[in-house]
């Protein structure tokens, strides 16, 4: 064209470009312009590409504005307010502590129950104390469900709860303590004492040094008394399979304790020195006749 005048050319990359036109000579080499750092070469291809979408396009390639940084501080996390331990068949977790007050015990656990599933999983032949702990506690207020073979599901929400140290520690299975071992083993069958629910008929106290529960007095009609192998100053040293050793008298209970017509299998050994001085001058003492079987195992009720 003429010399001075202006074009308009349009390419993919930039759009259209007006270039004025000049002189060339014939076999002259254009002139190179200056090569331009990598970094601002991206830069105008960025904006030349930019000039040539619609306004929307270009609105979602801008790069979006930093988001709010999300707080990384960690939730609080708790529990129901139990502890299990593996028990004596190696195919459940036995409940061996629950917390005064807590979720638990408020939803009706009670010490000596079998777990059969966890948050939906089963405790059943596979679960470990550990991993029923981690699917236990969780976000405070969240709920979760256990299920027992006396109960069923049990829906219980957790929070913040201490499980007391004296019942924390001492329930283990009977055959890895060994003064159960010098113990006798009678077995008797819970008779219905309220709707649904069993005992064996006896009462019991704390012994004079509180280690050990002690029994006070049996009820005419119960198993106890009609198995002729409990006596009045029987020490309880275990009750199916968790040793009784500093367990406070009210969680002894709730192993006595069960639906009726279930089975309970107590570890006993007679010493009435074992009553508290003020206990002893009101009971009534009979002591074990010479010819009662003192070792395992006894016969059932």
């Amino acid at each position: 064209g003429v010399e001075g005048s202006s074009v308009v050319v349009a390419t993919q990359r930039t759009g259209p470009i007006t270039i004025r036109r000049g002189s060339l000579q014939k076999g002259a080499r254009a002139a190179q312009p200056p090569q331009a750092h990598p970094q601002q070469q991206a830069q105008r291809e960025q904006q030349a590409l930019q000039q040539q979408q619609p306004a929307h396009h270009q609105a979602l390639s801008q790069e979006a504005p930093p988001q709010q940084e999300q707080s990384t501080a960690p939730k609080s996390f708790a529990g129901v307010g139990m502890r299990v331990h593996q028990f004596s068949d190696g195919r459940h977790l036995q409940v061996v502590a629950v917390a005064p007050g807590g979720p638990a015990e408020a939803a009706g656990l009670r010490v000596g129950d079998l777990l059969l599933s966890v948050a939906g999983k089963s405790a059943v032949d596979a679960m470990l104390p550990d991993e029923c702990s981690s699917l236990v506690r969780g976000p405070i207020g969240t709920e979760v469900v256990i299920a027992t073979q006396r109960t069923g599901p049990l829906a219980m929400q957790r929070r913040a709860v201490a499980i007391p140290q004296d019942a924390a520690t001492t329930f283990l299975p009977a055959h890895e303590d060994p003064e159960v071992a010098d113990g006798r083993v009678v077995r008797m069958v819970r008779q219905e004492t309220s709707p649904g629910i069993g005992s064996c008929g006896m009462s019991y106290c704390p012994t004079r040094d509180r280690r050990h529960t002690i029994i006070y007095s049996m009820r005419e009609g119960y198993p106890a008394m009609a198995s002729g192998k409990v006596f009045v100053g029987d020490v309880i040293l275990a009750v199916d399979d968790i040793v009784c050793e500093r367990i406070p008298p009210s969680q002894v209970a709730q192993l006595l304790r069960g639906p009726a017509g279930t089975e309970a299998t107590f570890v006993l050994r007679y010493d009435p020195s074992e009553f508290p001085a003020d206990a002893l001058r009101k009971v009534q003492l009979t002591p074990p006749p010479d010819n009662i079987t003192l070792t395992p195992p006894s016969t059932t009720s």
